[in-house]
């Protein structure tokens, strides 16, 4: 049956049905559960996370001088929440726009369009601004109007390296072309992948920063006031997502396990038939109410992406990710999987998440309590963005 479900470049899911998840599961539970249990006893006892925090916040000293300024420039309408982009990219711009108010940055916003930019709101001032963020490169193009007059005025009187890049898109060698043109011109760039063989392409062209891109939390949502045995997904139905949707569905049902799964058709929302993203305010409040988040990080054939937005989209509500992918390894150095997340290659890694859910509701409490704090302190706007600009070499 899997054969039918899965495209046919890929091995999972087999798609095993009940008897046959059930003949491994004992051991293979076992074993995540142990996992699962040591890495909680060491943080309790260590609380090593609070520690790295205070230590990296006595390294940041903010210069006592005049308020400094920052440019983001976004391509038309990405704060717009009406918008698509807005609903996937504005609350992470926002998040970026939170960090420097909080420390002390005065902000300004210019939107780029295709056609007729105008520029005079720009004109000349670009050298007053301590840092400039494009967001993203992948949109705004070598070639477009903007783009054109920062390569015109960064070789006169615009320092480059207090220019930083933003690259949202998926990792593609096509895209290397544009990049390496936006390298002339840039100081740094910021990509969301801390560790892969793209980023260490992007590296050889680019001052490559790594910094997560997280949403902004929106005042409102509502939190989950502990851990609850359920799972959510919201995706676009591409590349081998709907064998492992059906897997999952399949598991749900077969555990009792409550389960929303929403799916996105890019064919169908042209036709005006299915519309593709919900409202920030509408979808975080629905996610946050799931104990755990079912993400798909594949982007082709034996190709993942790891720390993208989906991810995210859980984590900093407190909803434990479940991440499927096609080769078990981690996704960043600060990220501990079984304690952070449930890597899950095959349907019996996920079936035992599941069951382990169902069997020790506790032991994920303290995983979501711990979630939570770390949105907290750790990946606060404030807190990223000083890193930011630290790694970048950008004072303030």
């Amino acid at each position: 049956m899997g054969n039918l479900l899965r495209q046919n470049k890929y091995t999972e899911p087999v798609f095993k049905r009940k008897k046959y998840l059930s003949c491994g599961l004992d051991e293979k539970s076992f074993s995540v559960l142990i996992e699962m249990k040591s890495l909680i006893l060491e943080f309790n006892k260590s609380r090593i996370q609070k520690g790295s925090q205070e230590k990296f916040e006595s390294e940041i000293i903010t210069q006592d001088k005049k308020k400094s300024k920052a440019l983001i420039v976004i391509p038309k309408g990405w704060l717009n929440s009406e918008s698509v982009e807005g609903r996937t990219q504005g609350l992470q711009i926002k998040f970026l726009i939170e960090g420097l108010r909080n420390i002390g940055f005065d902000i300004s916003v210019f939107e780029v369009s295709k056609r007729n930019c105008d520029l005079t709101p720009i004109k000349n001032k670009l050298e007053e601004f301590n840092v400039i963020f494009i967001w993203s490169l992948t949109i705004i193009s070598p070639g477009d109007e903007f783009y054109e007059y920062l390569k015109y005025i960064s070789k006169s009187d615009l320092a480059t390296n207090k220019i930083i890049g933003v690259i949202t898109a998926s990792p593609s060698e096509s895209r290397l072309v544009k990049y390496s043109k936006w390298a002339t011109i840039l100081g740094h760039v910021i990509y969301y992948e801390e560790n892969s063989l793209f980023r260490q392409q992007l590296q050889k062209l680019l001052h490559t920063v790594h910094v997560p891109l997280l949403q902004l939390n929106l005042k409102g949502t509502t939190l989950s006031t502990q851990f609850s045995l359920s799972i959510h997904t919201s995706c676009l139905l591409k590349y081998n997502r709907f064998a492992w949707l059906l897997t999952l569905r399949y598991q749900c049902l077969v555990l009792g396990i409550k389960y929303h799964i929403r799916t996105m058709s890019i064919p169908l929302a042209e036709k005006k038939l299915r519309q593709l993203y919900l409202p920030s305010e509408i979808i975080s409040e629905q996610r946050s109410k799931y104990g755990f988040g079912f993400v798909m990080v594949h982007r082709n054939h034996n190709d993942d992406a790891h720390l993208i937005g989906s991810f995210w989209d859980y984590y900093r509500l407190g909803v434990i990710p479940i991440v499927q992918m096609q080769e078990i390894k981690p996704i960043a150095s600060y990220m501990t999987p079984y304690l952070d997340y449930f890597p899950v290659k095959t349907d019996l890694d996920l079936y035992a998440v599941l069951s382990l859910g169902k069997k020790y509701p506790e032991h994920f409490e303290e995983l979501r309590k711990r979630i939570l704090n770390r949105m907290n302190t750790e990946f606060s706007p404030e807190v990223v963005i000083k890193k930011l600009l630290s790694d970048s070499n950008i004072t303030f």
